[in-house]
């Protein structure tokens, strides 16, 4: 591995212990299993909930390549959003991205127990049903179904680092 591949991981973990601390920017890191309750809610963990900024609101979208969800800081679906926000509304494919987008996300409240009522679609689309793993994926946090596990190899994980951090 690159040298300085391995400063950038390092970088990333002390950034990571300034989040536990409470900072806001944190970047999310970590897993926990958690149950959904009766109607369909989460209990945002506190360290979570530091790291996102104490928000009133979060948005949650469905990744329709892994299946699961991910809760989104404001700041983070804003950066995600505001380069293709100017673009001609009258482009097909733009179109239906932003349907698609539209219909499989939702701005989410907490309520003062930090729980966030995930909405029915959103959990069937994505194959949970009570238990669930928060998994912090750095500028997110996904949601997986309990027992999920990604088919990826070592192999293939470290060359994807690879790619991403050297340009490959």
């Amino acid at each position: 591995m690159d040298i300085s591949l391995l400063q950038k991981i390092k970088q990333a973990a002390e950034k990571n212990a300034d989040a536990a601390a409470g900072t806001p920017d944190g970047i999310f890191t970590g897993q926990s299993a958690h149950s959904l309750d009766a109607h369909g809610r989460l209990v945002i963990p506190v360290w979570l909930y530091r790291q996102l900024g104490s928000p009133s609101h979060v948005f949650m979208m469905l990744d329709p390549v892994e299946k699961s969800l991910d809760i989104l800081p404001r700041d983070e679906m804003e950066k995600l959003f505001n380069p293709v926000l100017p673009k001609p509304l009258l482009d097909p494919k733009l179109k239906k991205i932003f349907t698609m987008i539209g219909r499989f996300s939702e701005c989410l409240a907490l309520d003062k127990k930090r729980r966030i009522r995930i909405p029915a679609n959103l959990l069937a689309r994505a194959g949970i049903s009570s238990k669930v793993v928060l998994v912090g994926a750095l500028n997110r946090i996904k949601i997986w179904p309990y027992g999920f596990q990604p088919e990826e190899t070592a192999q293939q994980w470290t060359q994807d680092l690879e790619d991403v951090f050297n340009g490959g």
